[in-house]
């Protein structure tokens, strides 16, 4: 919560909260306190320990996320500020720890904690975690989580913690700080005798959870305890609330860190760092009080996150017809970092129900510009669904009026705006909203039968289906559009969807999918994922400054002019050398072989390894656009995390218009296909270390030498960190053909595994199966049979 008082004020409002959720009915269901954890597409996750169906499955995530592949069974485990006992009981049922022990504050959760854990044999006790009553080196695993906020004396817990800890014992420490506690904190823990094991920022993924959170639970709560809900609402960071924005904005981060405490005594960390820490609870207050009321009328308007100068892109989206912003709930966990989704709640509905709707077009658009002038030279895009189109089109004329054109208009089930709208949709003489609504279908039965709710989305229903009906435009935009229509819409057919292409001077697209008139509702990660793919190319990112090729391309420092080229992208813990032995074989001898270098290895061993695919594609893409010679065919091969980088880069380049003569996919699974878990760049060293030499391609002797391994590994971990968590579950296609390659041994890649490469290019794929594992183009003679199908490749008419 926002910094309740210290001990006796942290009491009285947890005895409180324990009393509303028993007498809102929730009192057993609600095992966890904390905000939950959600994946997100394209963020890594570090879970190990399962984790169940249900009302607690946020919160149980959240909690496998923090303990990653920390070794549990007989480890003596600690968990300060126990709450309900929630986390202890999880990790109980699938762990076998040798004893478990949970402080807090609160008598009360205490008490709820002993009958949770009964059956585990756990011990719990009240306790300040600032004076933490255990004995020196006595414990081998410390959990803290979501309660640091409220300690009185930050740098005194961290300094017990210190102390309780054996050596080599893992403290797992999750909760949230203004971004400038960052670094003092992580000094601070040095200091203490800490060594980071693992740091995660996972707001985008906390924020996920928050988003999905039930809405009636808030409302529950309140009847049972109004005072105090309104006292500790901004605890819960739901969409909209101040502490929601400032996260969203990067100003709060939340953080899990999994840290190993060093042999040898306590350190003191610097005094200044250890005020600043103290100070934290100030700090959290001035930048949640600093949400002031432009704050909250962007809140009013954007409930799940206003638009930011920061983001890589800004998605307005805007529902349909007496519809709120909650029908894009979730959304933001399916679109890659840097996006800033934005869904639009106009007045009427929801928590506007009590605010005049709008009744055309025209007025909602001219309310809604001035909020969006800070970010008006920022990228955008808009999306619309039914009545939402016609939003998204109008206020797509007035940006372009002032300058701003979008990047792209994702506009669903919706007539272009040049046909007009039949108002049978509208009440008939003596008939109420239920009749067409119950003809337009998409409305609950509930609904439709209770006069009271009816009558309190009376005038939102006249308004929209006003703005609906009388909205006419035949203009013509300048940016893009991508059309989606329902194949079994009964309201808007597919050839009225497709009627968009006359209203766009840009390029435009109509993709069409399962389900009617209202299948937003059920399609919401697909569209999402649509959304991003369409926005993934060059275009619908921060272009990238290109950088000098030559680190990039060692064996091809000079643009080769004239010539054909194969451009080699190297697996996990490889190198542009793996590749050298291609220069030799007579069948590439006219093409030029230009494999990557990628940072953290070979001649740039000194540089760090890239973490973010996309800004690793972005930047190759730059680099090969501008270095390669594409008046030749260009051919990309990618082996293993290889393949994923090319077939990334591949999109980027595609986007500025530069076709691959051929795409290679060599021994990597299909983008819809998942990594297995447990995944790779997770695993303790010794964990690791056996599953290279069970993939094979690396020399035993070199994994063997301990000192060489230990400082190849850094970079070969950030490889599998960026392969492990890829999944693409509707593949972007190439224009490109693709070719499919996998050793017919190999166990690490099936051949159900590459089937999905289908599915990723519009204009073919074949396969071939060589003999040999995972690294089969290590053979001489399968090298060289491999050599010359991509000759024969490069050399093919287009």
């Amino acid at each position: 919560m926002p910094e309740p008082d210290p001990t006796s004020g942290n009491r009285d409002v947890y005895t409180r909260l324990d009393r509303a959720l028993a007498t809102a009915g929730l009192g057993e269901d609600a095992h966890f306190l904390n905000w939950g954890y959600r994946p997100v597409s394209g963020e890594p996750d570090a879970a190990v320990l399962p984790v169940g169906a249900g009302s607690n499955a946020d919160g149980e995530r959240l909690v496998a996320e923090l303990l990653g592949p920390t070794p549990l069974d007989r480890r003596r485990v600690l968990d300060v500020g126990c709450g309900r006992g929630g986390a202890l009981a999880f990790l109980a049922a699938r762990a076998r720890p040798l004893t478990m022990v949970g402080i807090d504050l609160s008598p009360d959760n205490v008490a709820r904690a002993r009958r949770a854990l009964a059956p585990f044999g756990a011990r719990l006790q009240v306790a300040d975690a600032c004076a933490l009553p255990q004995a020196d080196a006595s414990q081998d695993v410390v959990l803290n989580l979501e309660s640091s906020g409220a300690y009185a004396d930050l740098p005194a817990f961290l300094r017990h913690v210190a102390r309780v800890l054996r050596s080599g014992g893992i403290f797992v420490y999750g909760d949230l700080w203004p971004a400038e506690d960052e670094a003092p904190l992580r000094r601070t823990l040095d200091a203490l005798g800490f060594e980071e094991i693992a740091v995660r920022d996972v707001t985008r993924q906390v924020l996920a959870a928050r988003a999905a959170a039930p809405a009636g639970v808030m409302e529950r709560l309140s009847r049972a305890d109004p005072e105090l809900v309104e006292a500790i609402s901004g605890y819960f960071a739901l969409p909209g609330s101040p502490l929601w924005e400032q996260m969203a904005s990067g100003h709060i981060r939340y953080g899990l860190l999994r840290l190993r405490r060093r042999e040898g005594p306590i350190g003191c960390p610097d005094a200044g760092d250890a005020d600043h820490l103290r100070d934290r609870p100030r700090r959290m207050s001035g930048l949640l009080a600093g949400v002031g009321a432009a704050g909250h009328v962007s809140r009013t308007w954007f409930p799940f996150g206003a638009p930011s100068v920061d983001a890589a892109i800004n998605v307005l989206a805007f529902p349909f017809a007496a519809a709120g912003a909650s029908v894009f709930r979730g959304w933001e966990a399916h679109l890659p970092a840097g996006f800033r989704f934005c869904p639009v709640q106009l007045p009427g509905r929801e928590h506007r129900v009590g605010e005049p709707a709008f009744r055309s077009v025209e007025a909602a658009v001219e309310a809604l510009l001035p909020l969006l002038e800070p970010v008006r030279h920022r990228p955008l895009a808009l999306l619309g669904w039914s009545l939402g189109c016609k939003l998204a089109f109008a206020l797509a004329r007035r940006l372009e009026e002032t300058g701003t054109v979008p990047r792209l208009l994702m506009l669903g089930a919706c007539p272009s705006p040049d046909r007009p709208i039949s108002g049978a949709s509208l009440p008939r003489p003596g008939e109420s909203w239920a009749e067409p609504l119950r003809r337009l279908g998409g409305t609950d039965e509930v609904i439709l039968g209770h006069d009271g709710m009816l009558g309190t989305l009376r005038d939102c229903l006249e308004g929209d289906f006003a703005m609906a009906t009388d909205y006419r435009s035949e203009a013509v935009i300048a940016a893009p559009i991508l059309a989606v229509a329902a194949e079994a819409d009964s309201l808007v057919p597919v050839e009225a969807v497709a009627a968009w292409k006359a209203r766009t001077g840009a390029g435009f697209t109509l993709h069409t999918l399962p389900g009617g008139h209202f299948a937003l509702r059920d399609s919401g990660p697909a569209l999402a994922r649509l959304l991003a793919d369409r926005l993934a190319a060059p275009t619908g990112e921060p272009e990238m400054p290109a950088e000098d090729p030559r680190p990039w391309l060692p064996f091809t420092p000079a643009p080769p002019r004239g010539r054909p080229q194969i451009v080699c992208f190297h697996h996990a813990g490889g190198s542009a050398g793996f590749f050298r032995p291609w220069l030799d074989l007579p069948a590439l001898a006219e093409i030029a072989i230009c494999p990557i270098e990628l940072p953290g290895r070979g001649s740039r061993f000194g540089e760090a390894p890239r973490a973010d695919l996309a800004d690793l594609a972005r930047s190759l893409s730059a680099i090969l656009a501008g270095h390669l010679d594409w008046s030749r065919p260009v051919l990309l091969f990618g082996h293993s995390l290889g393949a994923l980088i090319a077939y990334e880069t591949a999109l980027r380049l595609e986007g500025r218009g530069l076709i691959p003569r051929q795409f290679v996919a060599s021994a990597r699974r299909a983008p819809d296909v998942p990594t297995p878990q447990p995944w790779r760049h997770v695993r303790e060293d010794g964990a690791l270390l056996a599953e290279l030499s069970r993939i094979g391609g690396t020399d035993a002797a070199i994994l063997q030498h301990r000192e060489l391994m230990a400082l190849m590994l850094p970079a070969i971990r950030a490889d599998f960190a960026l392969t492990d968590p890829y999944h693409r579950p509707r593949p972007a296609r190439l224009e490109c053909p693709i070719l499919a390659i996998r050793g017919r041994a190999d166990a690490e890649i099936g051949e159900a595994d590459m089937a999905g490469w289908a599915a990723a290019t519009r204009s073919g794929c074949t396969r071939w199966e060589p003999e040999g594992d995972h690294f089969y183009l290590a053979d001489p003679a399968t090298r060289s049979a491999l050599a010359e199908r991509l000759a024969h490749l490069v050399r093919a008419a287009p």
